[in-house]
């Protein structure tokens, strides 16, 4: 009988790897990809490895944390502060947001933000309180953590109702960006901000008559965004702005006033912006009938001041049309022309010198239709975008300007409002405008014609894509 082979035994298979055989770096980079709420309430609970993990230093370099509910508040923030302390040299930008701000928590929050900068690495911070439980609201001191915070090169507070500056922040020397909103301010005599600033952002939200934050001192500033409300202003700050731009020690280049009336502190203010390159004047407020050909005569006036611009973002009820000095505008290479007061305001845009170094125009389309002759005299005119909605005309309204679009060669962007909207509804593009399109298309191939987006949320004023375009602008 022959005798049996030997089998040799099958080898073993290796066994299955697993996420937990992955080394801790490997870890670490699929977590980045995971949102940051996620990582905390799930990831961190699967095991003590995974909860180290979570709090790596690659993971806490930006940080958004939000705290909700009253009777949680007071713990959440004690545990907060502990962590905080921590984890405070990994951390390079902290938005802490508190949605039940009160009086009695402001200790435990200044604690937290305290915390947060201990540890000299923090950059960039974001805080903003709110009181859903309180109608009248809470009262927010910015506190003596942040004239500590010697890291800092931006900081935002925001608070929903009042807001006391009362710590002298000139010790911010990195400090680049500081940005304050609040429905009111007080400013004590201490106060100061920092020197270095290269951009202020101030907004508030109802009228007060306190002291205003002097700005005469900034050395550096090249960017002033105020946003106010009422007649008196954002903390006064058209006469602030006044007052304090004849001393001010830098030349901005970007100034954006929202929400004012035109009173004669535009004019009195333009005297002192020399190096001005950019400005936005949205003058959102009502302003009544009596009063509108002082605001476009103060209007008019600053702008002769200005004739170095070379973007203008102009943008509320204008009542009589364009200003004239606009005309003169030698270096303005980009402009906004947009009034709510259209139709009584009908009329096309002007000629002169701005004509020929204008590349950007961003117009409402009836200002458009009816500036078929200005815009021929524009022979740098690049990009043309219609800020609203193109009026339902008669087709024969529009050959002017569909005739300067098809023969200006230096064209090379048309946009319009949602192209891809109900066609013949109110507010929609007309049919006809749309067989325009497709024939301007067809003759100029090369020619970028494009819908812009249509804000769909109700009560919004402006469309996203207005933004945008500022952005480039700056």
């Amino acid at each position: 009988m022959a005798a049996k082979r030997h089998q040799p035994e099958a080898a073993a298979a290796p066994p299955a790897l697993t996420i937990n055989d992955l080394p801790d770096a490997c870890l670490v980079q699929c977590l980045v990809s995971v949102d940051q709420e996620e990582r905390f309430t799930s990831v961190a609970l699967v095991s003590k490895r995974f909860h180290s993990l979570t709090c790596s230093p690659e993971l806490l370099r930006e940080l958004n944390i939000s705290i909700w509910g009253k009777a949680a508040a007071a713990p959440r923030l004690e545990a907060l502060r502990s962590w905080l302390l921590r984890h405070t040299s990994s951390m390079g930008s902290l938005e802490l947001m508190l949605g039940c701000h009160s009086i009695e928590r402001t200790p435990l929050l200044d604690g937290c933000m305290a915390a947060a900068i201990s540890g000299g690495a923090v950059q960039h911070v974001s805080l903003e309180l709110y009181d859903k439980y309180h109608a009248e609201g809470v009262p927010y001191t910015l506190g003596s953590w942040a004239a500590s915070a010697a890291s800092l090169r931006r900081l935002a507070v925001s608070n929903d109702w009042e807001m006391c500056l009362a710590f002298p922040l000139d010790s911010l020397s990195q400090l680049e960006h500081l940005e304050l909103s609040a429905s009111s301010f007080t400013v004590s005599p201490a106060a100061r901000l920092p020197p270095n600033l290269a951009r202020l952002e101030v907004c508030q939200t109802r009228p007060n008559a306190t002291q205003a934050v002097q700005i005469g001192h900034l050395r550096k500033l090249k960017s002033l965004v105020l946003s106010g409300a009422g007649v008196h202003g954002l903390m006064d700050c058209p006469g602030a702005l006044v007052a304090g731009l004849p001393s001010l020690c830098s030349c901005p280049e970007h100034l954006s006033v929202s929400s004012f009336p035109a009173g004669p502190w535009l004019p009195a203010a333009a005297q002192h912006l020399a190096a001005l390159q950019t400005l936005e004047l949205r003058l959102n407020v009502a302003c009544p009938d009596e009063e509108r050909p002082a605001w476009h005569a103060n209007i008019n006036a600053a702008l002769a001041h200005m004739s170095h611009l070379t973007a203008l973002w102009l943008e509320g009820h204008l009542a009589l049309g364009c200003p004239a000095a606009i005309a003169g505008m030698a270096c303005l290479e980009r402009l906004c022309w947009f009034n709510p007061d259209w139709p009584r305001t009908d009329s096309p845009l002007p000629h002169g010198t701005y004509q020929r170094s204008m590349r950007h125009l961003v117009p409402q389309s009836h200002t458009a239709q009816l500036s078929a002759a200005a815009l021929a005299g524009m022979p740098q005119l690049e990009r043309l975008s219609l800020n609203d909605v193109p009026c339902l005309t008669e087709p024969s309204v529009w050959q002017a300007f569909w005739g300067w679009a098809e023969q200006h060669a230096p064209l090379r962007c048309l946009e319009f409002v949602d192209e891809d909207a109900d066609f013949e509804d109110e507010g929609k593009v007309p049919m006809s405008t749309l067989h325009a399109m497709v024939h301007l298309a067809g003759r100029r191939p090369a020619l970028l014609i494009r819908g812009l987006p249509r804000e769909e949320e109700e009560g919004v004023e402006r469309a996203p894509y207005r933004e945008d375009i500022l952005r480039e602008w700056k």
